[in-house]
């Protein structure tokens, strides 16, 4: 699903994304596991930092959107 979201220019999967997933994933992490929360709750972090990746300055979409 992350590849898809990034047409994978950032990696193939989420661990391999760069460093604007991160606070995203442990909140994704957070809310999925720790809090037990079912999955359709939790990924608005996901599509939070894929957000964040397309908006970052340098980000490979810059200009396709």
């Amino acid at each position: 699903m992350y590849a898809c979201y990034t047409d994978n220019n950032y990696g193939s999967n989420i661990q391999e994304g760069p460093e604007e997933m991160v606070p995203h994933m442990k909140n994704f992490m957070d809310c999925y596991f720790t809090k037990n929360t079912s999955l359709t709750d939790c990924m608005k972090n996901v599509e939070e930092g894929v957000r964040a990746v397309y908006k970052k300055d340098a980000s490979k979409f810059a200009d396709y959107y």
